[in-house]
């Protein structure tokens, strides 16, 4: 897995929008929040958050894709009911580079892929990123 740095996160509405030549919708999948963490009391957006969430948010949910896929490029995203945000990144990711990583604050949160080819995608496992695991 390799980290994606310098995206921007555009509002979406789930399921509904057209993102360019991006058509197929995945399902919803549910990851739960990080319980060691203090409920957020901002939606979290900006520069200064973003330092506050890659060093203080250590849990992260492992996502793959149920359907064999490959060479399908897709842009990830976030639905966070609690804090009524939907966002959609602008990186574009291959299926065929997964599992894929996503951080989790303390609130639950969806996710999901919209593809140019149908991807359903399912929780493989959550790892702390401060454990060492070698």
């Amino acid at each position: 897995m390799r980290a994606i740095l310098l995206q921007r996160w555009d509002d979406v509405e789930y399921g509904k929008e057209r993102i360019r030549s991006f058509l197929c919708w995945s399902n919803l999948v549910e990851g739960r929040g990080d319980e060691k963490l203090k409920p957020s009391r901002s939606s979290m957006l900006g520069a200064f958050n973003w330092l506050r969430k890659y060093f203080r948010w250590k849990k992260y949910i492992i996502l793959v894709p149920k359907t064999k896929v490959y060479d399908v490029p897709f842009r990830v995203g976030f639905y966070s009911k609690q804090l009524g945000v939907c966002k959609i990144s602008t990186a574009v990711r291959n299926a065929s580079d997964g599992p894929f990583a996503m951080r989790m604050g303390p609130e639950d949160c969806h996710f999901f892929v919209v593809g140019k080819a149908s991807i359903e995608l399912a929780v493989a496992e959550y790892i702390r990123k401060d454990l060492d695991f070698f």
